[in-house]
């Protein structure tokens, strides 16, 4: 999990301050980039485990990503169990 702490809240606000929405635009595009982050992750550990292909382990992965207005985001995957053929 990705915590922001109240100083650094507060160094955005003081930065970001001329720009209407600046923090929540900042933070939703700085949790989304962490999500994909995460997802070229999983597939990576996913790829050393196992032989399947990028692309096949990516289709399984749903990313539910960050807006201005909610600032949550998340990563899942679901899928069927392959056939070993």
């Amino acid at each position: 999990m990705i915590e922001v702490t109240a100083d650094r809240m507060e160094f955005a606000r003081e930065v970001l301050g001329h720009i209407p929405g600046g923090v929540p635009k900042a933070l939703s595009a700085a949790i989304n980039r962490a999500t994909e982050g995460s997802r070229t992750d999983a597939v990576r550990q996913v790829r050393e485990e196992y032989v399947i292909t990028a692309a096949r382990v990516r289709e399984t992965i749903a990313i539910r990503k960050a807006n201005p207005s909610n600032l949550t985001a998340s990563v899942s995957s679901r899928g069927r169990p392959r056939a070993l053929s």
